[in-house]
């Protein structure tokens, strides 16, 4: 009876062992299907978000363009030396370009969702109108140090010319940024079509 009874318990164990490594095996399928799921709509909500956060930024370096286009490029035609007033309103509407959206994509980290081209094309821009602001900035305080301790009119020109000339070249910079993304957005939208 002994014989039979571990023959019963070891039919019993090796059954049980058998339903736990199907088991285990289901299971970790299962999981590993629900974690591929997961991860595939993790990915493709960051798409979107990356989408709409490109949108963002044409929008914000449309307008950045716009400020650069009517109101900064037109100081440059007005007639005269330039003036403290000249640099002070070029520092206003400097320090008014926008980049919200810009940084959203950068604090997000979603910058590796979208092409190196696209991602080129924002960097270079939003550097650009960075750039741009420094300058206005450094002209603005040499333009007062030179009036406290004299120094050369030359430079107030110079500096005006320089301002002048860097505003056109990232207005035009800006303008192709933004037709290379327009491109990009018009290819996205045919690859859902």
């Amino acid at each position: 009876m002994n014989l039979q009874l571990i023959l019963d318990k070891s039919i019993d164990l090796l059954v049980a062992i058998i339903g736990v490594g199907l088991g285990s095996y289901l299971a970790l399928y299962i999981a590993k299907f629900q974690l591929n799921q997961q991860t595939k709509q993790e990915q493709e909500r960051n798409t979107e978000i990356t989408a709409t956060l490109i949108g963002r930024c044409r929008i914000e370096l449309r307008d950045n363009k716009s400020a650069l286009k009517n109101q900064l490029i037109p100081i440059f035609d007005l007639s005269g030396k330039p003036h403290e007033l000249h640099y002070e309103w070029m520092l206003a509407i400097a320090e008014s370009f926008e980049r919200v959206s810009y940084e959203d994509l950068l604090s997000m980290n979603l910058s590796h969702n979208m092409p190196k081209r696209v991602e080129g094309h924002l960097s270079s821009s939003y550097r650009m109108l960075e750039g741009l602001n420094g300058m206005v900035k450094i002209a603005l305080a040499g333009f007062k140090y030179q009036n406290l301790y004299g120094g050369t009119p030359d430079y107030r020109q110079t500096s005006f010319n320089n301002i002048k000339t860097y505003s056109q070249t990232v207005c035009k910079h800006i303008e192709y940024s933004l037709n290379e993304i327009e491109k990009h957005i018009e290819k996205q939208k045919n690859k859902k079509i």
